[in-house]
This record gives structure tokens, sequence and C-alpha cells, in this order.
């Protein structure tokens, strides 16, 4: 689970993904839990498709799908406590 928590310093959506679940009330280990199962779904679709992964074809895809996510990316660009 180290992976997924550094991942939020390192990749937007996932520091995004992770206040989102915070201010929907889970604890810090439960959304890390969340993060982590995004992750290998994210993961197994690249594995599936045999591609690379392309984080910002990722968060075009939030956009294009209006995912509530998208409303938390520039507030998770600034705090990754």
């Amino acid at each position: 689970m180290e992976w997924t928590d550094q991942s939020r310093r390192h990749c937007q959506w996932t520091n995004a993904f992770y206040q989102q679940q915070r201010q929907a009330g889970k604890s810090h280990p439960k959304a890390i839990r969340a993060l982590a199962y995004q992750g290998g779904q994210i993961l197994w679709r690249c594995w599936q498709n045999q591609t690379a992964y392309d984080e910002q074809q990722y968060l075009d895809a939030l956009r294009r799908k209006k995912s509530p996510l998208v409303n938390y990316l520039t507030i998770s660009s600034i705090d990754v406590s």
C-alpha cells in the first residue's frame, strides 16, 4: 500500500481521488485502500489493452465523462498531506 500513498505526491488524479475520499468521511487507511483499488483497475485495463499508462489520457477521460473527481483536481494540486 506504500506505493499507493506515495503516488499521491506524483500523480494529480491520485491526490484528487484521495482528497475526495477524505472529504467523504473516509479514514486515511480506507481512502488509501480505495485508491489502491482504483489504481488496480487502471493497471488491469492497461494490461488487457497492452498499452502503457498515460496520466493525461486518464485525466482527459475524467473530463469527458464529467467525473466529480475533476472538481478536486485543482484543489488536490495544493494539498498533499
